[in-house]
């Protein structure tokens, strides 16, 4: 049975009659009960359910980080995960490819948004067994882009499906960062991508991509 929960002109929780009623983000909202079909999914519906989970696949285990480096944008409607996720989906189109063969362009891959100076000249190399150096430009200004500015940097092997997080271990103006892998991840293709967090951790950046490298 639902619940009036703001008196008679609120909105109401829980279940009346064939629509649910409930709040979310200070939102209240009513919807209907879904219904089971028997029809069987149409080729478009089976392309969209792939394309969704291809990039759940990758973005899932960021969730907890893209809570955070979408929390400068507008999350009054979804969260900072949600926000993101529908932005490398539809926006951004990372989801290449024909039906049924998808693959995801990294290079198109935001793991962040926001308006501080994303990463420039990033580029990534293995010059030892089991780690992966990243250099970047050490530029700086008095607007967007600052000295103590973090870099947070993920790596993603492709070949186990498998996240390296490195947040905060540099600066911006630190220009370089080393990062020690697992042992089982040697010769293997990791992704790499580093945005910006500023110091106070409000502020972010836009995501900048290193490309692939091949561990030692």
């Amino acid at each position: 049975m639902g619940q009036i929960i703001k008196g008679a002109n609120g909105g109401f929780s829980g279940k009346a009659g064939s629509v649910i009623g409930a709040n979310w983000r200070s939102i209240d909202y009513i919807r209907g009960l879904a219904r089971r079909s028997n029809k069987p999914a149409t080729d478009k519906q089976l392309e969209q359910k792939m394309r969704f989970s291809l990039m759940v696949s990758f973005l899932a285990p960021l969730k907890n980080l893209m809570e955070d480096s979408y929390s400068s944008q507008d999350i009054t409607r979804l969260t900072g995960y949600n926000l993101g996720f529908h932005f490398n989906l539809f926006k951004s189109k990372a989801i290449t490819g024909v039906y049924p063969d998808f693959a995801i362009d990294y290079s198109k891959i935001e793991i962040s948004r926001g308006s501080l100076m994303k990463p420039v000249g990033l580029t990534a190399k293995s010059m030892a067994p089991g780690e992966v150096t990243l250099s970047w430009s050490g530029l700086v200004n008095d607007a967007n882009a600052f000295a103590a500015d973090k870099a947070m940097v993920v790596l993603y092997d492709t070949t186990q499906k498998f996240h390296v997080l490195s947040l905060g271990e540099a600066t911006r103006a630190d220009k370089q960062l080393s990062i020690q892998l697992p042992e089982e991840l040697s010769n293997d293709t990791v992704e790499v991508f580093m945005f910006f967090t500023s110091e106070n951790g409000k502020t972010k950046s836009a995501t900048s991509y290193g490309k692939n490298v091949v561990i030692l």
